[in-house]
């Protein structure tokens, strides 16, 4: 007998194959180019299962699946959330389609996929060739085995991975996952306190061996090459300590290690993308919906429901602030290249462009949405809520325009020159961004102060002397710089490993590379401890705090103006029972100034000497 279930999957998959089929040739006519999908039908709680995984549907055994399974049914049955649908990174890529969507909503999600298969398929982030399914099915397959090995406590097992994945942030995200060099000599002893006592060294050959182990630290000389993949790190550098001796990892914790560190690799583009690429499906789905009618007129009030209810969620929205910015990109490209060409007409100058320009005639000539060409029709300055953009243009970029203009006098009439007109330029330059840029290059290089007037953007803090959150800035660069801190690091502080033999006494050193935001002392604190679990001997964090003086305070209160905190450099440690604090050596308090992003409002006060 037939199970009825699995006859409606086939029934569904059937009915929407020729919908796929359209949407893939329009997405290329479109200039799109995305790699082959493969669609699943699922039902609600089997879709709740590929969110628990992470959009894969097999992973390694661990409590978090089962937690993340949980909320999201809960969120389905309290809270009236409903995933639409999950496409991962393989190729061909795989995606996930709720049987319980509505025509309407099962459109949208393949324009949408069709789109995320193209950011996959052409953004330099991501691997040429991935196999992502197969990978994380082996590293399931493995990481169950070692669970199942009966000289290996499972206990053991869970704790390793609950310790690793506090540090899964903690890669160096912009260079190229290496799997680590199997050295055969893993499972040798290594003294802790003296390394080379066991070389049968003279006496003064030692000693002075020591002593120039001494003026290094003194020197600094291990703060020169620090890294950033922690994992890495350990994996090159971590031993357990029992008290007298250390001794290498097992060969199932170093298995362990390397499996996660590869799965922290695969997921980290995903997490550098997550505006670019929400921001591109987002706007190309709209486009093929809409403008070129996948949607007929049955669909399209609940479509415009769906849109909304996507672009219009609370808190940080990655799709509406990437299709915001995308759209204002091609909007700005576009204007550029009119511009460039009204600017040829005879007799107009940027000092008389607003004044000598006939707009609507611009509009009037540029709009061609009846055209048979896929690029005029869906022309972005000639959509309704645009009009008025050309018209718009900041007098210093007409004027840095002009000063580019070759073949001034070009044109005898605005007719003549909008003739010349590239429609495809913004498209072109936006399949430009996708292929080379991250969140933290496409928000630092084309958020603007037309846009945030335009967004209404702004940023907030909390003012101690008023004791409430308070807008505080809407120019562009304040508002860049929040965005940025965000993103840098997946929104995570930077911490670099410098040295696994701090002092000369076999302890961790991680430095914090200070951006003008302060740890979270409690989450850093549990990070250490989950870290002494794996080194076993004390961990030294060094990073900066912020000191307001009971003085200052109170002159704050009584004027109505904020208090400016001191940055005071400390030096943390846990030795498996207590945290102590102290003040770090000035070598390393240099070493804590962020060097490679600058993004605070104020760099010049950084860790003053």
């Amino acid at each position: 007998m037939i199970d009825p279930i699995e006859k409606e999957k086939q029934n569904i998959s059937e009915e929407l194959e020729q919908i796929a089929e359209d949407s893939r040739n329009l997405a290329e006519e479109l200039g799109l180019s995305p790699r082959d999908v493969k669609y699943w039908i699922v039902d609600n709680d089997e879709m709740n299962e590929l969110i628990a995984y992470g959009g894969f549907q097999q992973r390694y055994p661990h409590w978090r699946w089962g937690m993340q399974y949980d909320q999201q049914q809960k969120q389905n049955q309290y809270m009236g959330g409903k995933a639409f649908e999950i496409v991962n990174n393989d190729d061909p890529c795989h995606a996930f389609l709720q049987m319980s969507n509505d025509i309407a909503d099962q459109k949208a999600v393949i324009t949408h996929v069709e789109a995320h298969s193209d950011f996959f398929a052409n953004n330099q982030w991501f691997d040429d060739n991935p196999n992502s399914s197969d990978m994380l099915a082996r590293n399931s397959e493995k990481i169950e085995s070692i669970m199942e090995d009966p000289d290996i406590e499972r206990s053991e097992v869970e704790k390793w991975i609950d310790n690793i994945l506090c540090l899964e942030d903690n890669i160096d995200q912009y260079s190229e996952f290496v799997w680590r060099e199997l050295d055969s000599s893993e499972d040798q002893e290594t003294p802790t306190e003296n390394p080379i006592e066991n070389l049968n060294l003279s006496e003064d050959v030692e000693r002075a061996v020591l002593e120039d182990v001494q003026q290094n630290e003194e020197k600094g000389t291990y703060l020169d090459d620090t890294e950033k993949d922690i994992l890495k790190f350990l994996i090159e550098n971590g031993k357990q300590f029992d008290g007298e001796t250390s001794e290498e990892y097992e060969g199932w914790q170093l298995e362990i290690l390397d499996i996660l560190r590869e799965e922290c690799y695969y997921f980290a583009p995903q997490k550098m993308t997550k505006i670019m690429n929400e921001g591109w499906a987002a706007l190309w789905e709209s486009i093929m919906m809409t403008d070129e009618q996948i949607a007929d007129e049955k669909d399209l009030i609940k479509y415009a429901d769906h849109m909304s209810a996507v672009l219009n969620s609370p808190g940080f929205n990655p799709y509406s602030l990437g299709m915001a910015l995308w759209q204002h990109i091609e909007n700005t490209v576009n204007r550029r290249e009119v511009v460039d060409k009204l600017l040829r007409v005879e007799g107009i100058t940027p000092d008389n462009f607003r004044r000598d320009v006939d707009f609507q005639r611009v509009h009037d000539i540029l709009d061609k949405r009846d055209s048979e060409d896929i690029v005029e029709r869906n022309y972005s300055l000639t959509r309704i809520q645009n009009q008025g953009f050309i018209q718009d243009i900041p007098l210093d970029e007409l004027r840095k325009s002009y000063r580019y203009v070759v073949d001034r006098d070009r044109y005898s009439n605005i007719g003549e020159a909008l003739k010349d007109v590239d429609y495809e330029r913004g498209w072109k330059r936006m399949r430009e961004i996708r292929e080379t840029h991250n969140d933290v290059m496409f928000i630092d290089e084309f958020l603007t102060q037309e846009f945030v007037d335009d967004q209404e953007f702004f940023t907030y803090e909390y003012r101690v002397a008023h004791q409430e959150f308070e807008v505080a800035s809407r120019d562009v660069e304040d508002v860049r710089k929040k965005l940025l801190l965000k993103f840098t690091n997946f929104g995570k502080p930077t911490i670099t490993a410098a040295t696994d033999n701090f002092r000369n006494s076999g302890e961790l050193l991680l430095l914090h590379e200070f951006n003008g935001v302060v740890l979270n002392l409690q989450s850093a604190q549990e990070v250490m401890k989950r870290l002494f679990e794996m080194w076993g001997r004390p961990i030294n964090l060094a990073t900066v705090g912020l000191s307001v003086s009971e003085e200052e305070m109170d002159y704050a209160h009584s004027e109505g103006v904020e208090p400016e905190p001191e940055e005071v450099p400390v030096l943390f440690k846990y030795d498996g029972e207590e945290f102590t604090e102290e003040k770090p050596e000035p070598l390393i308090k240099e070493r804590l100034k962020a060097d490679e992003v600058d993004y605070s409002t104020k760099p010049e006060e950084w860790v003053q000497e």
